[in-house]
């Protein structure tokens, strides 16, 4: 391949990368004993990160991996107002009140990035012109910068909500390509995690009609 084709091809695969915000989860997870076949009805999710934005949307992907799986699921910001403190005796009164079974509480550990070096590289074309007889040429530069890519660390418990027992733990490490950020990060791991809950059969899932 010629240096300058191989150039655009090395552009055109981080373009690429950079556009396809795509993240992989790997997750352990383990049930308590005596909740292997919990069946919890209804589930509420609640994503304890500071950014609110970031927040929302990763409950709302739990919920509708959970939906979608037939189980029942609401998130934090469905049954309590995010800024205020609640009392054990009005949390647990709000999740009888709304016959919520089990919390889904998911937090981050650690986050890191690791940055990828794309090379640079040069190159020059020119041709001759007729009529002066002087050669013309134009070099074009390519590369040279580094793209980083985004690694998540996240704890989530399902906590039983009579008892306050931990019902199921799972233990995630998402990692992500070029293209993707703590936004995606979170959603992998929502998919990945609403899997196991719902397959496991820790949460109960209703046949679709």
């Amino acid at each position: 391949m010629r240096p300058f084709a191989a150039a655009i091809a090395t552009l055109c695969a981080v373009v690429v990368l950079l556009g396809s915000g795509c993240a992989y989860t790997k997750l352990e997870t383990r049930c308590a004993p005596g909740y292997e076949q919990a069946q919890y009805e209804k589930v509420m999710v609640w994503v304890d990160i500071a950014d609110g934005i970031l927040r929302l949307d990763a409950e709302r992907r739990f919920v509708r991996e959970l939906t979608g799986k037939g189980a029942q699921a609401v998130t934090y910001n469905d049954l309590f107002f995010p800024e205020k403190q609640y009392t054990p005796e009005e949390f647990n009164s709000t999740l009888r009140a709304n016959s919520v079974g089990a919390t889904l509480h998911v937090v981050a550990t650690s986050t890191t990035t690791e940055g990828t070096y794309i090379p640079g590289s040069a190159y020059t074309s020119g041709s001759v012109n007729p009529v002066t007889g002087s050669y013309d040429s134009s070099t074009s530069f390519f590369g040279g910068f580094t793209v980083e890519t985004p690694t998540g660390y996240f704890t989530a418990r399902l906590y039983d909500a009579q008892t306050g027992d931990v019902a199921w733990v799972g233990y995630a490490e998402t990692d992500g390509d070029l293209g993707s950020d703590y936004k995606t990060l979170l959603r992998s791991l929502a998919d990945k995690a609403s899997g196991d809950l719902v397959d496991g059969g820790v949460v109960k899932a209703t046949p679709k009609q």
